[in-house]
């Protein structure tokens, strides 16, 4: 009825493998077998996207920006606080986006980040600007992007 799950580990991320795909009460010589190749891409690896983030400005007038990271695994058994982070650091992209051009990318190692001024000048975006920030995985590198739009 349904394919079963591969348990595969990181460092098998990226290798070929040769599967027979068919039903199982017949034999794999079977001619309704079918044979696939397949690489095994590590979703499972993957960071979620942060979540409630949001930008504010400052009275310096700097762009404040902040969320909350999402973990993979086990994330339904921490008691109170923080999700327990999973990788043996804290790491996090951060893109700053006006329209479709990408004005700034940047790496921080917590859950915030300042747009400076002398960084808005720099950028110098014509509107509204849209942040994106990805938790970044040793195995697996950027996951999906949690987005805020700021206009102020």
């Amino acid at each position: 009825e349904a394919l079963p799950r591969l348990e595969l580990d990181a460092d098998q991320i990226g290798l070929e493998r040769n599967y027979r795909l068919g039903p199982g009460t017949r034999d794999l010589s079977d001619p309704s077998y079918i044979d696939a190749r397949w690489s095994y891409q590590g979703a499972r690896f993957r960071p979620f996207a942060p979540v409630n983030v949001a930008a504010m400005r400052k009275a310096s007038g700097e762009v404040e920006v902040v969320w909350v990271r999402r973990g993979r695994e086990d994330d339904d058994f921490w008691r109170a606080g923080e999700v327990p982070l999973f990788e043996a650091e804290e790491r996090y992209r951060v893109r700053v986006w006006d329209g479709a051009e990408l004005l700034r990318e940047a790496e921080t190692g917590a859950p915030s980040f300042n747009w400076t001024t002398a960084m808005q000048a720099a950028d110098a975006a014509s509107g509204p600007v849209r942040f994106s920030i990805a938790q970044i995985s040793a195995v697996y590198g950027p996951g999906f992007d949690g987005e805020v739009t700021f206009d102020g």
